[in-house]
């Protein structure tokens, strides 16, 4: 089953809402909602205030993408989120199982996601 998750990365906060419910009369299945901090990767988002924002938008999951150092510091500040995704790349081998079991503890799915350059097989099993 295909599933539609627009991303709302360079939409303007003072036109977020009208985006937001945009997509979601298109048909969208999940927000997109992309999250920076300047350290992992170049910031150029409200982050936190785009997923407030986003939230009080639309009855649709929030897919939030953690492009960030250390995303287990994160996971409260996004709990408002139904997925949080974060990079394999930014989390110690030895805590990745934590991270998960910490976003779980909070009722929030996990994705795991991956630079291009990285094998798939670092996520193995």
């Amino acid at each position: 089953m295909v599933k539609i998750a627009p991303s709302i990365l360079t939409v303007g906060m003072k036109q977020l809402r009208k985006s937001v419910k945009q997509v979601e009369k298109a048909g969208a299945d999940y927000i997109h909602i992309d999250v920076m901090d300047g350290k992992f990767v170049p910031n150029t988002t409200p982050g936190l205030e785009m997923l407030q924002s986003s939230k009080e938008s639309t009855s649709l999951p929030l897919d939030t993408h953690l492009m960030v150092e250390n995303p287990e510091e994160w996971i409260d500040d996004f709990s408002a989120s139904s997925i949080l995704t974060f990079h394999i790349e930014a989390v110690e081998n030895n805590k990745i199982e934590s991270l998960i079991h910490q976003t779980h503890q909070k009722g929030i799915k996990v994705g795991i996601a991956l630079k291009p350059a990285t094998p798939v097989d670092v996520i193995m099993p």
